[in-house]
């Protein structure tokens, strides 16, 4: 079975590692493993940050920094922007999913396959020398056609709001148009990073998705990984049932 790794649970009984170095040909990984504050049973989680900053130091050298969080996604980047080292965050507490690894901090990325064990999440990282951040495979071409789309919403929304009657409607109307102006500011934004980016050194990234139901015969790898799923699934939830 895989180890547990917490760098912030200290538990009375029982003692968890903070993280594991993982080397496959020649590439050094450190996972760091976090958990949200509170006590669990005979467990209590402490203070991330310094937590995981010193698990870091603990575990030494290495080419690529993975946070595991158990965390609210939303606390991600605190820890990110307080420990520079850390690379890629995988989330696995919220239902949130990421089709695309987003943006986290200055030069990290962040995973999440939302819940459930219903979908697996499939990242392949490519590591190049000197390389600071990343580059992800696809992302630039889907904000430009996101672009595209809310550009014609923002028209259609200023058009409704202008030929509105009725004040209240008119008021929405003008709401939903500066919501699509904003979101479309935004997606220009990252736009603009990836233009700057595009002759720096950086990783690449490509991510997806994949339902447990779907049929991966094509990929043996990742077929063993969903069977092996499919089986804990089923055993914990015939373990569930009253």
């Amino acid at each position: 079975s895989l180890p547990y790794i917490a760098a912030n649970l200290q538990c009375k009984d029982w003692t968890v590692k903070p993280g594991r170095l993982v080397e496959r040909d020649g590439l050094r990984v450190a996972f760091i493993g976090v958990v949200g504050p509170g006590t669990f049973g005979p467990c209590e989680a402490s203070s991330a940050v310094p937590a995981v900053a010193k698990a870091i130091r603990e575990l030494g050298d290495a080419d690529l920094h993975v946070l595991l969080s158990h965390q609210p996604i939303e606390h991600d980047l605190s820890i990110v922007d307080s420990v520079s080292e850390i690379d890629v965050v995988v989330n696995g507490h919220g239902r949130s999913q990421f089709e695309q690894p987003r943006a986290l901090g200055m030069n990290a990325i962040q995973l999440a396959a939302g819940t459930q064990g219903k979908r697996l999440g499939v990242a392949q990282i490519t590591v190049r020398d000197g390389a600071v951040g990343f580059e992800i495979e696809g992302a630039q071409a889907a904000a430009m056609e996101r672009l595209k789309v809310l550009q014609q919403r923002v028209r259609r929304a200023r058009e409704r709001m202008e030929a509105e009657q009725d004040e209240s409607a008119r008021n929405r109307a003008d709401q939903r148009h500066r919501r699509l102006m904003a979101e479309a500011a935004e997606v220009e934004q990252r736009l603009a990073v990836y233009a700057s980016n595009e002759d720096a050194v950086q990783n690449l990234v490509a991510n997806r998705l994949v339902d447990l139901s779907d049929d991966v015969e094509d990929d043996p790898v990742v077929l063993q990984m969903l069977n092996t799923a499919k089986e804990k699934i089923e055993a914990a939830k015939t373990v569930m049932q009253p």
